[in-house]
């Protein structure tokens, strides 16, 4: 059984041979923390590349569903939301079943476990018979097999492997390299982020992060869909990386929210408790590209938060391309609303194209909104001066910086600390 030893943990992995090609080749992965190893539980997490390949080892470009007959391959549906691209169009993604809530594989022998070890067993399969197009020989799993810490989110270690199959041989498994940790890198990284934005909502219940399955299932959503709750330790590192994209869907119940008489009791009931509260710019003029619309906010918004602010209509189709959403702290955002008062915008006009919603109790307690626009002047003035107020954490001065070159007048906020 091939040992390799990381920097905070030992790796075991024993691959079983098929026999005689009546089945499939196994591997199980062992992770045992070095001691002294400051984190309470550990879990494996696993990203898949599938790469496939024609008459000669010719690589065959695209994604999955291209080498299947069928449209929508069922192996691959679950994931195909998750998917990341590297620079050569492959995909990667967090290897997991339909429905699954969190990105952790099932852990096996959990009694016989000591030591906070974790364990895991797999045996990718290929069906080719009937399913497979023709001109596919053969088709290569890479894997990446990380430990996470739960609490922290930190990646301890991870060790690489592959699963190869033919139409004569299935899932002949090999560890590549079999004598040292692989470092997880920026794909993984970022199929992590991805899976973590889908796979993630506040539940209305307590007001918390929780795992949620978004899959559905023979076309129902699951009745249960929430998980355990995410821990903050976690949410910083993989909600934080980059700005989280809200994506609204044709199932959210899009507007219907409260509305405020007036802008000014917007203001005021949003900086009397900034932390519930969120500011949307929509980009509303014309336009050549889609823009996605910006959110500043205390903690993480889901779409259901968003949606019943959402106007109907044309002015506000950007806000179904994406929202990026940049968080604050309340003090910082209660001195942007105070920026934003004194610009005065307007309930709108041609050449105010920017819109602004105010959304304050946004934790569900009687949320309600109003929505005003700003000139793209406007628009920088205020990036200009929050991003004094920003601080130098890099997404906060990320999110202004969107805001002022995409929905501002252009000019770049550089040296405005």
């Amino acid at each position: 059984m091939p040992q390799i030893d990381g920097t905070n943990g030992t790796w075991d992995c024993n691959v079983r041979p098929a026999q005689s090609g009546t089945g499939l080749d196994k591997i199980t992965i062992t992770f045992t923390p070095k001691k002294g190893t400051a984190c309470k539980k550990i879990r494996l997490v696993q990203t898949c590349k599938p790469v496939a390949y024609g008459e000669g080892g010719v690589e065959i470009p695209g994604p999955p569903e291209n080498w299947y007959k069928a449209d929508d391959p069922p192996l691959y549906r679950p994931t195909s939301p998750d998917f990341v691209k590297d620079p050569d169009g492959r995909v990667q993604y967090i290897d997991h079943l339909g429905c699954s809530k969190d990105p952790y594989l099932d852990e096996e022998d959990i009694d016989e476990l000591r030591d906070g070890a974790s364990r895991t067993t797999d045996f990718p399969v290929v069906i080719y018979p009937s399913i497979i197009k023709d001109k596919v020989k053969k088709i290569v799993k890479f894997f990446v097999t990380a430990a996470i810490c739960v609490e922290t989110g930190e990646i301890l270690g991870s060790i690489a492997w592959s699963s190869s199959s033919t139409p004569n041989e299935e899932g002949k498994i090999k560890l590549d390299p079999s004598d040292k940790e692989v470092p997880a890198d920026d794909m993984f990284k970022a199929a992590m982020r991805e899976y973590v934005k889908n796979h993630t909502r506040r539940r209305p219940a307590d007001g918390k992060i929780h795992w949620r399955c978004p899959d559905k299932v023979d076309g129902v959503p699951k009745a249960s869909p929430f998980g355990e709750e995410v821990p903050e330790g976690f949410q910083k590192v993989w909600l934080a990386l980059d700005a989280p994209r809200i994506r609204l869907s044709p199932d959210e119940k899009i507007g219907g929210g409260a509305r405020f008489l007036n802008a000014g009791a917007a203001y005021d009931a949003c900086r009397q408790s900034p932390a519930e509260a969120a500011i949307k710019f929509t980009w509303a003029g014309g336009q050549d590209r889609p823009i996605a619309g910006v959110i500043f906010a205390c903690r993480p918004i889901a779409a259901e938060d968003i949606a019943p602010h959402v106007e109907a209509g044309r002015r506000f189709t950007n806000d179904f391309i994406a929202l990026r959403l940049y968080r604050f702290p309340p003090r910082v955002l209660s001195g942007f609303l105070s920026h934003l008062r004194k610009l005065s915008p307007s309930r709108g006009t041609p050449n105010n194209p920017v819109a602004m919603t105010l959304i304050a109790g946004i934790d569900g307690k009687r949320p309600a909104s109003f929505t005003l626009s700003l000139s793209r002047d406007n628009v920088t003035a205020f990036a200009r001066k929050a991003a004094g107020r920003a601080g130098a954490e890099d997404m906060r001065l990320k999110g202004l910086t969107y805001l002022a070159l995409n929905l501002g007048a252009g000019a770049s906020l550089a040296g405005r600390r």
